[in-house]
Formats: C-alpha cells, sequence, structure tokens
C-alpha cells in the first residue's frame, strides 16, 4: 500500500513541477490554470 502511495505523490509532483514550468514559459496559459483551481 505504501508504496502505491509513494508512487502517486511522486505522479502529482511531477504533474506540478510541469504545470509550473508551462506558467513560466506561457504566462496565458499559467492564468487558465489559476482559473480551474
Amino acid at each position: 500500500m505504501g508504496k502505491l502511495k509513494d508512487h502517486q505523490s511522486t505522479l502529482a509532483i511531477n504533474q506540478f513541477n510541469k504545470s509550473q514550468v508551462i506558467c513560466e514559459n506561457n504566462s496565458e496559459e499559467c492564468k487558465i490554470e489559476k482559473k480551474k483551481k
């Protein structure tokens, strides 16, 4: 069980990091992402 949870949180962190990069590269896309949350 623990391993699966670790994997899921790693994926979540990776997704977050990717969205941060997109945010820096494309501020318009960043605004859309922030509105979603």
